[in-house]
């Protein structure tokens, strides 16, 4: 399947949030006094972090099949 430029303008910019998110969660949870809200952002950004992973590889996969 073939994306058009701008679905992968939009995927991109997606992806850039997700990045950002992952940034957010890593400082909330180092700002965060109560240790329930640490491990709550610490397991958040654990999570994005996979999800990003899992975009990147998909995007490295897709650029060889190009």
């Amino acid at each position: 399947m073939v994306l058009t430029e701008k679905e992968m303008a939009t995927i991109e910019d997606l992806h850039t949030q997700e990045l950002s998110c992952v940034e957010k969660y890593k400082r909330y949870g180092q700002e965060a006094k109560d240790p329930v809200l640490r491990d709550l952002f610490a397991d958040l950004e654990k999570k994005e972090q996979k999800h990003v992973r899992s975009e990147e590889h998909t995007s490295e996969l897709q650029s060889l099949y190009l």
